[in-house]
């Protein structure tokens, strides 16, 4: 589909003033309020911003892996800066690979300090754009709230699928062609429903809770490579779609290549933020032989049974290193 209106395809739906706010708007606001210019990385200006919180890690920035939330700004200073001056190369490559796992919108210099050449390498090569600015602080930290907080206002959009599982509201996010739309299809043929496919409008609840839904120009449509353009409602009934759904889990579908040495227990807690809310977030692989619409099913019952307080991954952990612990001290 066609979001912004930017380019025409035959059968594709044209979508007019659908507000993303980009690295570019934070850019252009506090140009002049902060004294923002861009370091490196400009070709990632049109990453979106999904937050108004910014975070400064501090010495959690050392932790493997680090600390650190995804999509949200990333404010370096000079204690930051100091820990990775700190660890040895191969450590602080493995570091840098692990942010650029995160989707951070941009990372952000305080006080003028200096950039690390490999800190600009790293943002050039994934187009994280690098910002600087001579200001620190509370003043600096205070000032990005207010610019985020204007031009974020109550709402955003985001590109990827919304698909309600087992009544549990799935964002599903990927880079165009990577499968987002055939795996929400499979999904809908499994009897789960479709809130919205290629742009999800996001809103606060009235609990603070994500809530998202289609814009209502493509509502009930989705666009299949070698189909086009489908009605789900027309094709499959009013049970396979729903208006709106709250966000209770995230998942990223990414290239098998993109995750080789990512850990592979699940005892990293990974989370994705949107409207300043922390939302779990799984990162899947695809490949050819994968049934993604039943590894989506799985994770939603275990995200269920997180949320009830059963934890198959740190009960297991723990009952290896109580056996470990039974045998050393033996």
């Amino acid at each position: 589909m066609v979001l912004l209106g930017s380019r025409e395809e035959e059968g594709a739906l044209p979508i007019q003033h659908m507000r993303i706010v980009h690295v570019q708007d934070l850019l252009m606001e506090g140009e002049k309020e902060l004294g923002l210019r861009v370091v490196s990385g400009s070709g990632g200006l049109g990453r979106p911003i999904f937050s108004s919180k910014v975070q400064r890690p501090g010495k959690e920035l050392r932790r493997d892996p680090p600390l650190v939330k995804a999509n949200r700004i990333l404010l370096l200073g000079r204690t930051e800066l100091g820990l990775l001056d700190a660890l040895v190369p191969s450590r602080r490559r493995m570091l840098l690979r692990e942010l650029s796992f995160l989707d951070l919108p941009c990372i952000l210099v305080e006080g003028g300090l200096r950039v690390p050449e490999d800190l600009l390498q790293f943002s050039q090569e994934y187009s994280i754009p690098l910002l600087a600015t001579r200001l620190g602080g509370i003043q600096l930290t205070r000032g990005l709230h207010r610019i985020l907080g204007r031009i974020m206002g109550d709402g955003v959009h985001i590109q990827g699928v919304l698909m309600r599982i087992f009544d549990v509201g799935v964002l599903i996010l990927g880079k165009s062609g990577i499968g987002k739309s055939e795996c929400a299809l499979d999904l809908i043929t499994r009897g789960h429903a479709l809130v919205a496919d290629d742009l999800v409008e996001l809103r606060r609840g009235a609990d603070g809770e994500v809530l998202g839904t289609c814009p209502e120009l493509i509502k009930y449509h989705m666009e299949v490579r070698g189909l086009g353009i489908i009605n789900i409602l027309a094709l499959f009934g009013e049970r396979a779609v729903i208006e709106e759904s709250t966000i209770g889990l995230v998942v990223e579908l990414l290239e098998w290549e993109q995750i080789l040495h990512m850990d592979r227990t699940g005892l990293p807690q990974r989370t994705f933020t949107l409207l300043d809310r922390d939302l779990p977030l799984l990162r899947i692989p695809v490949s050819l032989n994968r049934n993604l619409a039943i590894i989506l099913e799985v994770a939603v019952r275990n995200q269920l049974l997180k949320e009830r307080g059963i934890r198959p991954v740190e009960d297991l952990a723990h009952r290896i290193e109580t056996e470990l612990r039974s045998k050393a001290s033996s």
